[in-house]
C-alpha cells in the first residue's frame, strides 16, 4: 500500500470508498485506500516534499476534538452533512510549539499527490508530548459535526504542524457576491476608495470588481476598524463581513467561494461582484483562535493539505 499513485487515482479511490461506506456495504466491498496502516495505537511523522525539498513536517495521530481551538465559523449546510466519519482527510492543526524529533518505529510509506510527495513514518514517543494550544487550520465543519454526533469526547485524526505552522501558507478564498449590484456611495463612510487598473488582491485592503470590469481598492478607515475586534482587523474576510456586507445587504447564502481570483472573476454574471482578499497572516489566525473571535466562514485557506486516504486506527 506504500506504492505512489497519481492524484487522480487517489481521488477516484477516495470517492469509491466513501460511496461504499455510505451504502453500508460490508468491509469486503470497500476498495483498499489505506496508504499508511497500523494494527494498534500509533503516532506518525508526516512530511510533504516538493521540487525544492521539504515543505512541511508534522505529527499525525488521534486527538480529542474538543481540545482544538477553531479560528473561523462554519457554513451551516456543510457542517450539517451526515456521517462526519466518512471524511478521510485528517484535520490540519497548527501549534506555536516546536515538535520533538522521535525515533522511527517502522518503515516509511509514501504517496505522490500532484507534484508533492507525502511521506509517513511510524514513530515511538517515550512519554507525553506537550504541544501547547492546538488551533484548527482546516477541518472546522468536520470537527463540529463529529462533536455533535459523538459528544465532547469525540476523537479524530489530525496532522499537527509545529513552529507556528511552519511551511504552511494561509491564502484567502476569493468571493463572488451574487446580486451585489453597484458599489454604493455610502461605502466611503467605512472605506477609502481608489480605482485600480488590474484586479488582484492587495495588502491592506479588499478589492471590489464589478460585472462591468471596473476594480476598486477599498481600504478600511481607522475609525471603522475600531468597531472590529483587534484580532480580526488585519484579515480581509473579517473586514468585508463586518464593514462591507451590511452596507450592500449581502448575506452568506449569496457568497460563493473560489480558491483563485480568476475563478471568482470568471464566474461573474450580471449584477454580481467579485471580492478579492489578500493572504491571511498565520499569526492573525492564532490571535483570532486564542481570543475566541472567529473569522467568518471560509476565512482562510491553508495549503498544502494532508492527502485523503490517510487512516489511523486505534484498537483496544
Amino acid at each position: 500500500s506504500g506504492d505512489p499513485i497519481s492524484r487522480a487515482a487517489a481521488a477516484s479511490r477516495s470517492r469509491a470508498l466513501r460511496d461504499a461506506v455510505a451504502r453500508y456495504q460490508s468491509i469486503d466491498g470497500i476498495p483498499e485506500l489505506v496508504f499508511f496502516r497500523s494494527t494498534g495505537p500509533a503516532l506518525y511523522h508526516y512530511t510533504v516534499e516538493g521540487a525544492s525539498g521539504k515543505v512541511i513536517s508534522g505529527l499525525v495521530g488521534l486527538v480529542r476534538l474538543a481540545s482544538l481551538l477553531p479560528h473561523e465559523e462554519t457554513i451551516r449546510a456543510a457542517e450539517d452533512k451526515e456521517a462526519p466519519d466518512l471524511e478521510i482527510r485528517p484535520l490540519l492543526v497548527i501549534t506555536r510549539h516546536s515538535l520533538p524529533t522521535l525515533p522511527a518505529a517502522g518503515p516509511v510509506s509514501s504517496v505522490r499527490y500532484g507534484s508533492q510527495l507525502h511521506r509517513v513514518e511510524p514513530v515511538n514517543p517515550s512519554g507525553p508530548i506537550e504541544l501547547g494550544a492546538l488551533v484548527v487550520a482546516d477541518g472546522h465543519h468536520r470537527r463540529r459535526s463529529a462533536m455533535r454526533a459523538y459528544g465532547s469526547e469525540a476523537t479524530g485524526i489530525a496532522l499537527v504542524v509545529g513552529d507556528g505552522g511552519r511551511g504552511l501558507r494561509a491564502e484567502a478564498f476569493q468571493r463572488r457576491l451574487i446580486g451585489a449590484g453597484a458599489l454604493p456611495r455610502s461605502v466611503a463612510v467605512s472605506f477609502a476608495v481608489t480605482e485600480i487598473d488590474h484586479p488582484s488582491p492587495r495588502v491592506g485592503g479588499i478589492v471590489w470588481c464589478g460585472d462591468d470590469g471596473t476594480a476598486r481598492l477599498l481600504r478600511p478607515r481607522p475609525e471603522a476598524l475600531e468597531t472590529i475586534p483587534p484580532a480580526l482587523r488585519s484579515i480581509g474576510s473579517a473586514v468585508a463581513f463586518r464593514l462591507l456586507y451590511p452596507l450592500i445587504g449581502m448575506t452568506q447564502d449569496r457568497v460563493v467561494h473560489y480558491s483563485t481570483s480568476a475563478g471568482a472573476l470568471g464566474s461573474l454574471e450580471s449584477g454580481d461582484a467579485a471580492l478579492l482578499l489578500p493572504r491571511v497572516g498565520v499569526d492573525a489566525v492564532f490571535s483570532a483562535a486564542e481570543a475566541g473571535t472567529l473569522l467568518p466562514p471560509k476565512g482562510s485557506r491553508f495549503i498544502p493539505k494532508p492527502v485523503r486516504g490517510l487512516v489511523v486506527r486505534s484498537f483496544g
